[in-house]
């Protein structure tokens, strides 16, 4: 009977073995299964993460966004025409910025040809706040008057094509604002 209690023993040790090798593949897969859930989840709050530092990083980059709300010109004496551009700047980031130059960009056509003539702004006929340089805060926003003199032999009689000040900012970055017509007041 003994031989036989070893046998049976032998079979019960046997089953057991059999059954905690199988719990233990059954809870190894549960815990496989269970940290690739946590992985998922661990993934799409790492992009949910990311997404919003590039969004910060947007903001912080330097934008500029100017308006022209009029524009005119006025002939003034000694052959010279003065242009004025009423422009309000509004800063789109959450990064300070300058503007510390301003520029008219006059385009017209000599004998077929392209032709840009480039004239800084008048430094002694600033009005408003865009007196240069420029501090502009961030999500900040200034309106003012450029005025620019040019004198006839500049465009020696040709007419004008398009009409841009170009402003640049602290970063080096051009920002243009355009007009094709002007008003003579």
């Amino acid at each position: 009977m003994s031989g036989n209690n070893l046998t049976t023993s032998d079979a019960i040790a046997a089953t057991l073995g059999a059954l905690v090798s199988h719990w233990t593949e059954v809870a190894a897969a549960a815990a496989a299964l269970v940290a690739l859930v946590l992985s998922a989840k661990s993934n799409g709050t790492s992009r949910a993460a990311l997404r919003l530092a590039q969004q910060q990083e947007q903001r912080r980059r330097p934008a500029v966004a100017p308006y022209l709300r009029a524009h005119r010109q006025e002939r003034l004496p000694d052959a010279v025409t003065q242009y004025s551009f009423d422009i309000t700047l509004g800063s789109q980031s959450d990064t300070d910025n300058a503007i510390v130059e301003a520029e008219l960009h006059l385009n017209y056509r000599v004998d077929d040809a392209a032709v840009t003539a480039k004239i800084p702004q008048d430094p002694d006929h600033v009005t408003g706040d865009l007196v240069l340089p420029l501090k502009l805060g961030a999500r900040d926003a200034m309106s003012g008057c450029c005025r620019f003199k040019v004198n006839d032999g500049v465009l020696n009689g040709a007419m004008v094509d398009l009409f841009a000040v170009v402003l640049v900012d602290t970063f080096g970055k051009a920002h243009r604002v355009e007009a094709q017509i002007l008003r003579t007041p």
